[in-house]
């Protein structure tokens, strides 16, 4: 073999490895070390230190250790510190406990390990638009969605002329926003202080559980030339983590005694890595800044909220409406923010791991952080106010946690199963716009390709987690997936078609254009509304778990089940409403129970009747479905004593076709 076949078998072994194709990597890479002349060469090293990695996959550990040792006779340091430390990780693999160990529910048996020096240099995977690009977006729509909001004002101002409405409204949008530069940390410090209950601390009060953290943040500040940031302390164990400021000499970093609580020493370092990697990058000031106005309206919300209870009934009326108007507005503040928020999170990712040589314990711990979130969340006596309001600037996204719950008892091996939607799902796309981070899958599997780059076992196996998604299974969900939109846009293709026949010249339907579109949209929704009564996924296992771990989930087409287990009302919710939550001995997700059963016998709310019917074990039919985590939608539940609670889920569906249809005939023509 010549150098020319020798770098092309080589290359071939490496890319068999990182694929974990260990047999054809095994092939060629000692093929390899057969051929090379010189001993001493990089690609002879290369092909050595590939097998040792994958003779240690197949379990051959006997082989490995035999490399090892040869390699630690090599005269370049490098090389021999690589198989020194390979050497000992083999002897704790080979005489690791395979007993389960009686720690925490929420910690792992067998932690993947860390880079040697907590400095290192990673590359960040083609995963995120680049730096300028998400800074021009995160100040173009905001500022587009102030403008449209003020319209009204500047219709008035303008006094209907056109080409003074679109300068009177782009000039109040940026007025409003560069305001923000002034009031935005004002206004979230008395949030925080008020609303959220945070206290100020020194550093030693984060030094007392992380060593490491404080050394960070030292560390990064006298590197950066920035003062430490200001830190604060949430009494609520929902563990949270956020960073916000307009300037790095005035940047806080809050977190909740959750964090302490639930993540070990170097975890909550990684966490504070990537919190610094937000005020560092500045994204920290532009997020700040563009969502200053919105805060405003929150911080109304929660006084408004937290008034009302104390008023007579007529006034809570009254101020109902302008209740829920500052909630829309942060709402809309909020979501004009997501992209922004959502894509800055790899950086800060990158930026952690780079200054830590940590990316296991960075994945550990936002694996801890939504489980004890959803823990916490079932036994929490007051809802945690900071997972809404600062849900854009939070280290994960709330609404997504239930996804990596399932129940008390621990098994890391079963993470990855419970990620198989986030990798293989044709929807993740669509659902990964409602979220303000990315999905917890796609973001683990960046942190798992780090440590893979610096040479460490992946945490909670996810690279073998993620290969139980085929190329054949891929092809088949995408398919069923443009199979899935057609018929859920089967209202817009009958309008349209309906529409387009009563102009033509022989079309025996006497219907004007509105009728048409009328009639069309509520034919075609009650056509969705029998496929999806008719068409619903049934699947073989019937638990919690075994659905939390289908990557085939959809968010319109439910899949039916069929449970036995009890439900949890939880009054503290972070969504103010009581939360409800089934589960069973394998896992735990939330439940939606339609609004609209208020309104069908016996007319009492939803939640009084749960509380009479769903005491104890239970009975529950009804269909599964995904959106930024699964929920349950109820159709039946029926108790030991043989009551039973009807949820109706495609009541409102039906219901609507037939208006539309009815509306249409009735409409004058």
């Amino acid at each position: 073999m010549n150098a020319h076949e020798i770098a092309l078998t080589l290359q071939k072994g490496l890319k068999a490895l990182q694929n974990q194709e260990y047999q054809s990597a095994i092939k060629a890479l000692e093929m390899v070390c057969r051929r090379v002349p010189n001993q001493e060469s990089p690609e002879f090293l290369k092909a050595q230190m590939a097998l040792v990695r994958a003779y240690r996959a197949l379990g051959r550990f006997e082989q490995s250790r035999e490399l090892c040792e040869y390699l630690t006779r090599n005269p370049d340091p490098e090389v021999e510190n690589w198989a020194k430390t390979m050497m000992l990780m083999l002897l704790k693999q080979e005489n690791a406990d395979e007993g389960e160990g009686e720690e925490d529910a929420l910690s792992t048996d067998l932690k993947a390990g860390r880079a040697e020096n907590s400095r290192v240099k990673v590359a960040l995977p083609r995963v995120a638009d680049s730096l300028p690009f998400i800074f021009g977006v995160g100040l173009l729509v905001p500022l587009l969605t102030t403008s449209v909001l003020l319209t009204p004002l500047a219709w008035w101002l303008a006094q209907g002329q056109w080409q003074k409405l679109l300068a009177i409204s782009l000039g109040l949008g940026i007025a409003v926003n560069f305001l923000a530069l002034f009031y935005s940390v004002p206004m979230m410090d008395l949030i925080n202080r008020r609303i959220y209950g945070a206290e100020w601390v020194n550093l030693g009060a984060v030094q007392k559980y992380s060593p490491e953290a404080g050394e960070l943040m030292l560390r990064v500040a006298r590197a950066k030339t920035f003062p430490i940031p200001k830190l604060g302390v949430i009494a609520d164990n929902r563990p949270v983590m956020f960073a916000y400021g307009v300037q790095q000499k005035n940047s806080r970093i809050v977190l909740s005694q959750g964090i302490f609580r639930y993540l070990s020493a170097e975890e909550i370092a990684t966490l504070l890595g990537h919190e610094l990697a937000h005020i560092v990058r500045r994204d920290c000031a532009l997020l700040t800044c563009m969502s200053g106005w919105g805060q405003i309206f929150y911080w109304l919300y929660c006084e408004l909220q937290m008034a009302r209870s104390s008023w007579p009934a007529i006034a809570k009326i009254l101020i109902a409406p302008l209740v829920w108007i500052c909630l829309a507005l942060f709402r809309i503040n909020q979501g004009a923010n997501h992209y922004f928020a959502r894509t800055r999170e790899y950086y800060a990712d990158h930026f952690s791991v780079n200054y830590t040589g940590n990316p296991n314990a960075l994945i550990r711990a936002l694996v801890k952080m939504t489980r004890a979130l959803v823990k916490q969340e079932r036994q929490a006596e007051k809802p945690a106010l900071f997972l809404e309001g600062m849900r854009n600037f939070a280290n994960y996204d709330a609404y997504t946690a239930a996804a990596c719950e399932r129940g008390e008892r621990f098994d890391p091996r079963m993470v990855g199963n419970l990620l198989l939607w986030d990798w293989g799902s044709p929807w993740r796309g669509i659902i990964t716009w409602c979220s303000s981070h990315p999905l917890l899958g796609k973001r683990l599997q960046v942190l798992s390709h780090y440590a893979e780059q610096l040479d460490l076992d992946t945490e909670y196996n996810l690279v073998l987690s993620r290969r139980q998604i085929s190329l054949e299974e891929a092809k088949k969900r995408t398919i069923f997936f443009y199979l899935e939109v057609f018929i859920w846009l089967l209202p817009l293709w009958f309008a349209l078609g309906l529409g387009w026949w009563i102009q033509q010249e022989d079309s025996t339907l006497k219907l004007s254009l509105p009728q048409a579109i009328l009639v069309g949209l509520g034919a075609g929704i009650l056509l969705r509304t029998a496929w999806q009564s008719l068409g619903q996924r049934k699947v073989a296992a019937p638990t919690v778990l075994s659905v939390l771990s289908d990557a085939n989930l959809s968010p319109i087409w439910g899949t039916q089940v069929n449970w036995q287990g009890k439900f949890r009302l939880v009054q503290a919710s972070v969504w103010r409403a009581p939360k409800l939550y089934f589960h069973d001995r394998t896992g735990v997700i939330p439940v939606r129970y339609p609004f609209w059963t208020r309104l069908l016998p016996p007319f009492r709310s939803p939640q009084t009747r749960l509380e009479e019917i769903a005491l104890g074990s239970v009975k529950v039919s009804g269909m599964v479905v995904r959106g930024l985590s699964p929920q349950l939608q109820f159709a039946t539940i029926t108790n030991e004593e043989d009551q039973m609670l009807i949820g109706y889920p495609l009541f409102l569906a039906w219901t609507g076709g037939l208006l539309l249809i009815l509306l249409g005939i009735l409409l004058p023509g």
